[in-house]
């Protein structure tokens, strides 16, 4: 019984700052609200944007709130509660990051004169549950239930919903065309809620108005090989093969020794491949080696079932039922 009732004995490494008590929670709630004055004034159609430099020169203009809080170097501990606030509110909702922002800081900032006061941060917690629990009710009346519409009353109502969120963004003016283009992006996906399928590729140059959406797949690759604009540009039910791997031989480096054999192997084992390609009877080819940083392409066949090629003995093995098909291939 001596034993248990002695003092709990913490170690901690040198330079630890501690500091508990009244003044610590006033500490904390300046911090908070610091944090969210950076922010405040990007909330809002009015909101202005910011510029942020990082150390590696990376320079940011945005008026994301979760953007912004991501891009801050806070280092004040309670402070970063409010970038996870801000990160949780964007991955499970995608919009309000700025507004959860400033409502956390708010409420620290009305219970400060309670805490100075002496008031435990008990008795305020327990005072401000019942009031989130009338603000979800409020919000529930409030709802609106899209359940038994028809699909265009539906893609509506989500329009509508896309263009308030467009409203503080640069696009803001042409807010109408772009949240079109994001709600059939999203019915395109059905309701499988994987919006990792939807990606954004930007191309420098044009107006906002050349923006469009591919019902497909889409990779940003110029080409600019000898004899292109001969080469046909559309193909009807293509057979598709997606690769991973070099199919063109390797330049040798300097000093390098040549293997006649070694060349005449691979040589032969291209020419084999080639051959199995057009046996059956492959149009369209892409070759994803080199490029998996910027397309990565694997998650997407796997989520979708297709089979995926990374060595040359598995390309060889093909069958022509794997390949998958596509309607209408334009390049």
């Amino acid at each position: 019984m001596a034993a248990m009732l002695q003092p709990q004995i913490i170690l901690l490494k040198e330079g630890t700052d501690t500091s508990q008590g009244k003044a610590q929670l006033v500490s904390n709630i300046n911090a908070c609200t610091a944090v969210a004055d950076v922010v405040r004034t990007t909330l809002g159609p009015r909101g202005m944007d910011k510029l942020i430099h990082d150390d590696k020169g990376n320079v940011t203009i945005s008026n994301d709130g979760a953007t912004i809080m991501k891009l801050l170097d806070i280092v004040h501990p309670a402070a970063k509660i409010l970038v996870d606030i801000a990160k949780s509110q964007d991955s499970e909702v995608g919009d309000g990051t700025t507004t959860v922002v400033l409502l956390a800081a708010e409420f620290l900032k009305e219970a400060k004169p309670f805490i100075e006061d002496g008031v435990h941060p008990q008795n305020l917690i327990r005072s401000y549950r019942p009031a989130c629990n009338l603000a979800i009710e409020k919000v529930k009346e409030l709802a609106f239930s899209i359940e038994g519409k028809s699909l265009e009353e539906k893609k509506s109502l989500l329009s509508k919903c896309a263009a308030t969120t467009l409203s503080s963004k640069l696009i803001a003016g042409e807010k109408e065309f772009f949240a079109s283009m994001v709600v059939d992006a999203v019915v395109a996906i059905g309701n499988d809620d994987r919006l990792n399928m939807i990606g954004i590729k930007k191309v420098p140059g044009g107006n906002m108005h050349d923006s469009f959406l591919v019902n497909g797949v889409a990779f940003k690759k110029t080409f600019s090989y000898a004899g292109f604009e001969q080469q046909p540009k559309k193909f009807v039910n293509p057979q598709i093969l997606l690769l991973n791997i070099e199919l063109e031989l390797k330049s040798e480096k300097e000093n390098a020794e040549i293997r006649w054999d070694f060349l005449w192997i691979s040589s032969d084992l291209l020419f084999s491949l080639l051959c199995d390609l057009l046996r059956i009877a492959m149009l369209f080819l892409s070759n994803d080696a080199g490029y998996q940083t910027q397309h990565n392409i694997s998650p997407l066949l796997m989520q979708n079932g297709i089979l995926f090629m990374t060595s040359l003995i598995n390309v060889c093995r093909v069958e022509p039922k794997l390949f998958f098909h596509v309607l209408l291939l334009v390049i």
